[in-house]
């Protein structure tokens, strides 16, 4: 059935019932939000029925929940006719929502030009503002609708009124680039000084938005172009960091600081280099703008430039004599940034104008570790051609071969070992690269390593070795190298766990079996009495367990709380360890 025809056939069958249940019927109310039937109507703009709700005496001006009456639905919907005839039955036109928003408001908000008309004409108050301070005018200039901010403008509105963050009309119209209700606003004589609470001022408005006419206006008119925000930042700045080219002209053409920085330190010169914007530190660069001043942290231009990977702006900021080799205040000079962030052709430009290759970080990281550790292979290749030191450490003592290994960089450990770096130099831990390799399973690194003489019993201050790690991680290849080579299978970790302990708790089947076959101590225990076979009852290794019973391992042996290994299975449910220990048990006893 079609919406209207039934529309109409409820309406004839409505006005069919007494007058008392129709009263009831236009009454009613929804029990959770307080929906009249008046309200929902107006969402609905079914007129007939809205004009049988008026003859039963319905209050218009009954609210919902959130105190929104039946004309401000009407006013959403740009329900022209409604809004007109629930004005003329004393709909409260100046009635607000629970957030303060009143019918002109929304009007306004909206952009519907005929209901603002309506509700001015009427007597609306076009000033009063809703909870966050926002005016009429304010919504009509944010969303552009020039026409309702002329005439609210005309009717006396309030254009120095400002929201309870401070943001003006003009403000507002500046930031969202409205250039025709900007000009309304200047002409109205609006203060284009004004600044929010945060230091926004119409200026800064235009320049970060990029909105160049607008700027022009202000400027004309006398705007102050150099006020910051309260965080220091000018309009130029903007400019810079967003990159808007002809504002920034426009405002080095006028006279704006172009040294003045921000709280934290940042010239408009910085925020150039930091984006990128090659164009603007040259105009920067040509009006004299200091290129070496540091922001707060120590960072220069350069380094921003390096870091980013702005070759250009490097080999600009190089031309004019920028200071190459000061360091922000962690210690990361343009070098290290460079390498950091595998950026070889800004490095080969500082390496050619004679920047330290050794200088390190306050923790110790020199250019070469960093490239080692993100493993930039070309990078670390010039580095050493240029002589840089491969043996030094960081801090904790980790060198670059240790870094390499860990992080799986197999061409750069071999061009370490090639120019004979230091492969057994432990970090403060204990750790060699060695051992970094095995716990990582890089499998090439570890065969470069034990082919170049590594060292593969050493331990690290826990009494982790080689074999250890890989065990315990399940690098059976690595593991098979290690036992080809000769390494110590019964070396324990300060706790006792053995190599073979260490698979068993992990379920590495294969490497266990690889351990008895070369004949390793299934009985030994850790400080706490755990032997292999506990260990692996415990973590539910049934497998592990059937190869150590069948190897003659003692599974009456208890840990230092007297519990056997049929005990910590049945404890943790593995029901078929406890099956196969309980029949090997009877298998042994013959019974």
């Amino acid at each position: 059935m079609r919406i209207p025809q039934f529309k109409q056939r409820l309406l004839s069958y409505l006005n069919g019932l007494e007058t008392s249940y129709q009263r009831q019927l236009a009454h009613t109310c929804d029990v959770h939000y307080n929906d009249t039937v008046l309200l929902q109507l107006c969402f609905d703009g079914h007129i007939p029925m809205i004009s049988w709700c008026f003859n039963h005496g319905f209050d218009v001006n009954q609210c919902r929940n959130n105190e929104m009456t039946p004309l401000h639905v009407a006013v959403s919907k740009c329900s022209t006719k409604i809004v007109r005839m629930l004005l003329d039955i004393r709909a409260d036109y100046n009635k607000c929502e629970s957030g303060g928003w009143s019918p002109v408001m929304r009007a306004c908000f909206e952009g519907h030009t005929e209901i603002v008309r309506i509700l001015l004409d009427v007597g609306a108050n076009y000033n009063k503002c809703e909870n966050d301070g926002w005016s009429p005018l304010m919504f009509a200039c944010t969303n552009g609708h020039t026409e309702i901010v002329s005439m609210l403008l005309d009717i006396g509105a309030d254009y120095d009124k400002c929201a309870n963050d401070g943001w003006s009309p003009v403000m507002l119209a500046c930031s969202k680039g409205h250039i025709e209700i900007v000009r309304m606003l200047l002409d109205i004589g609006e203060d284009y000084n004004k600044c929010g609470y945060d230091g926004w001022s119409p200026v800064i408005c235009a320049c970060s938005e990029g909105h160049t006419k607008i700027l022009r206006m202000l400027l004309d008119i006398g705007a102050d172009y150099n006020k910051c925000k309260h965080d220091g930042w000018s309009p130029l700045m903007f400019a810079c960091s967003e990159g808007h080219k002809e504002i920034v002209r426009m405002l080095l053409d006028i006279g704006a600081y172009f040294n003045k920085c921000e709280n934290d330190g940042w010239s408009p010169v910085m925020l150039a280099c930091s984006e990128g914007h090659t164009e603007f530190v040259m105009m920067l660069l040509d009006i004299g703008a200091d290129y070496d001043k540091c922001n707060n942290e120590g960072w220069s231009p350069v380094m921003r430039a390096c870091r980013k990977k702005h070759k250009e702006i490097v080999d600009m900021l190089l031309d004019i004599g920028a200071d190459y080799g000061k360091c922000e205040n962690n210690g990361w000079s343009p070098v290290m940034f460079a390498c950091s962030n595998g950026h070889t052709e800004i490095l080969r430009m500082l390496l050619d104008i004679g920047s330290d290759y050794n200088k390190c970080k306050h923790d110790g990281w020199s250019p070469v570790i960093l490239a080692c550790s993100e493993g930039h292979t070309k990078i670390v290749r010039m580095l050493l051609d240029i002589g840089a030191d491969y043996n030094k450490s960081e801090n904790d003592g980790w060198s670059s071969v240790m870094f390499a290994c860990s992080e799986g960089h197999t061409e750069i450990v071999r061009m370490l070992l090639d120019i004979g770096a230091d492969f057994n130099k432990c970090e403060n831990d204990g750790w060699s690269p060695v051992m970094c390799a095995c716990r990582k399973e890089h499998t090439e690194i570890v065969r470069m390593l034990l082919d170049k003489g590594a060292d593969y019993d050493i331990c690290e201050n826990d009494g982790w070795s080689p074999v250890v790690c890989a065990c315990i991680q399940g690098h059976t290849e690595i593991v098979r190298m290690l036992l080809d080579i000769g390494a110590d299978y019964a070396k324990c970790k300060n706790d006792g766990w053995s190599p073979l302990m260490c698979a068993c708790s992990e379920g590495h089947t294969e490497i266990v079996r690889m351990l008895l076959d070369i004949e390793a101590d299934y009985n030994i225990c850790e400080i706490n009495g755990l032997s292999p076979l506990i260990i692996a009852c415990r973590y539910g290794f049934t497998e592990i367990v059937r190869m150590l019973l069948c190897i003659g391992v003692d599974y009456n042996k208890c840990d230092i709380y007297g519990r056997s290994s049929v005990i910590i299975a049945f404890e943790r449910c593995h029901s078929d360890i406890v099956s196969a220990i309980n029949e090997h048990s009877m298998n042994q006893t013959g019974s």
